[in-house]
């Protein structure tokens, strides 16, 4: 990959590998580098390398734009009367959503990355913006190791999308419920996100049944009818069940209610209910 300044070849770079690495709540990819500089011709450049606009290439979705990756520590191209070689890295952050975007974009492919480089170039003439198209594939085996390495397969990378956006009228309800649920997750109201996820899935009940106790009879048929129960009423059964133990926050002790809830209950009431809620509206 050949760094040019107005046509010129004055280094070949290449990327010598890709790590992983996990920092607090989240990843970063760092691209290692080998830059051979070449011998000055009538004049020597000096290339101040700003970073690299990162995107990721699938066979399914096509470019994707994934982020900017920057120098970890600055990066500066500098010809001289010699051939001289430095080995920079860049760095790109990853949030565990876009791990999990990834993941899902590559399907069971390779990871493939285009990098374009963005520097500004100063010589006899002033200074001129810089830009190179680089290309770096990560093999599927070596990806999954990278991923095990920094501790990311320990964690299950999927995106449980909360019915936010496009909603249509009829699932307003349920949609401001789920909202609730994650506004107090977030503020560590785990009573308040339960009590929340509770109405959102009575909404959505009341939205595919209308009024009446839709829970129950899907409950009972867990212990009469388990083998006759279609799919449709086993989806609809897992919504009564976790209907049923968010139940729970509508209670006082002396009723068999829980106050206190943990935040790795509610964060698995609220991961549950937003998937089924996701689930129904594509169905």
């Amino acid at each position: 990959m050949n760094i040019t300044v107005n046509g010129r070849v004055v280094a070949e770079a290449s990327i010598q590998g890709a790590t992983v690495r996990p920092v607090v709540g989240a990843y970063e990819f760092l691209f290692s580098l080998n830059i051979a500089m070449h011998p000055q011709g009538d004049y020597a450049c000096r290339i101040f390398v700003v970073g690299a606009l990162v995107s990721l290439r699938t066979d399914r979705a096509g470019v994707q734009r994934v982020g900017f990756a920057q120098p970890q520590a600055p990066i500066i191209i500098k010809q001289s009367t010699h051939l001289a070689r430095i080995t920079p890295a860049l760095v790109l952050p990853l949030q565990p959503g876009q791990v999990a975007a990834i993941e899902r974009s590559r399907e069971t492919g390779d990871v493939v990355f285009e990098l374009q480089m963005i520097g500004v170039d100063s010589d006899q003439n002033g200074e001129h913006l810089v830009q190179n198209d680089w290309r770096f594939q990560v093999p599927r085996s070596d990806w999954l190791q990278k991923l095990r390495d920094a501790g990311a397969r320990d964690v299950l990378l999927l995106e449980v999308p909360l019915p936010l956006v496009d909603r249509p009228k009829e699932w307003e309800t349920v949609s401001n419920a789920i909202q609730d649920a994650e506004k107090h997750f977030r503020e560590g109201d785990y009573h308040a996100c339960v009590s929340s996820c509770r109405i959102a899935l009575d909404e959505l009940g009341h939205l595919k049944f209308g009024s009446g106790d839709w829970a129950g009879p899907q409950l009972d048929q867990l212990g009469k009818n388990r083998n006759g129960m279609t799919a449709s009423d086993r989806e609809t059964a897992l919504w009564a069940v976790v209907r049923h133990y968010t139940h729970l926050a509508h209670h006082g002790p002396s009723s068999g209610g829980v106050v206190h809830f943990s935040r790795a209950t509610a964060q698995l009431l609220l991961t549950m209910v937003a998937a089924l809620i996701a689930n129904a509206q594509s169905a």
